[in-house]
């Protein structure tokens, strides 16, 4: 995919055997792209921009990317995300025979045993829906096993890996994420997003010297220059 900014001349690459890196250096114009991107109105925006796939066809801009401001604020239970995985597991559950009789029963067991508490009740109580697996993973909260006190690369390596469970097609843009990683932890990051084939843009304020095989670097400088 390529990303695509009014006014400039080279398209930012946005691939999967690479981590996109756009970097720019004049604070106002990296605050514009940011807000453009947040808003997700591709031409409309403070800075335009359009989005387009391998195929030369250009994208709904507020379809395609997933901006995350801060790696603190992942968004587990986003639509994207954990709305998708609750759809996941109810497809594997339809697919395993055993596992969803199994369920069932179990159902109409817990079923049976709250309409017997009625005996105790003066008028009669019933359920008026159906059991659905999507509610209840919803009610009990079942989402990513995540620990704000492990390392950040951890929870972020587990939201990635999450993003290919729900099978996450878009771009996920992050915002300043080079400033919480050494050199050595943003290899070990590059590694794992490369080796799950997900699509992210780093849009960094300030030009990093360092060299990384696995990055894809555009750069606009202080004078706009690409």
């Amino acid at each position: 995919m390529k990303l695509r900014l009014a006014g400039f001349e080279e398209d930012v690459d946005i691939l999967k055997d690479k981590v996109s890196v756009l970097e720019v250096e004049n604070r106002i114009l990296f605050t514009r792209v940011c807000q453009s991107l947040l808003s997700g109105k591709g031409e409309l925006a403070l800075e335009p921009y359009s989005i387009w796939d391998d195929d030369k066809n250009q994208l709904t801009a507020n379809k395609v990317f997933e901006v995350i401001a801060s790696p603190f604020n992942l968004p587990w239970t986003g639509r994207e995300f954990g709305g998708k995985l609750y759809t996941r597991l109810e497809a594997f559950v339809l697919e395993e025979d055993d596992i969803r009789q199994k369920i069932e029963a179990f159902n109409r067991e817990l079923t049976l045993l709250m309409l017997s508490l009625n005996i105790q009740m003066h008028s009669e109580y019933t359920f008026t829906s159906e059991w659905d697996i999507k509610k209840y993973l919803k009610a009990f909260g079942f989402g990513a096993d995540t620990d704000f006190e492990e390392r950040l690369l951890d929870n972020l390596i587990k939201f990635f890996e999450m993003a290919v469970d729900v099978g996450f097609k878009n771009i996920l843009v992050f915002i300043n994420l080079k400033q919480f990683f050494s050199k050595i932890e943003l290899e070990e990051l590059y590694e794992q997003v490369i080796f799950l084939g997900i699509r992210i843009l780093l849009l960094e304020s300030m030009h990093d010297e360092s060299k990384y095989t696995q990055e894809k670097k555009s750069l606009i400088d202080q004078h706009f220059l690409q």
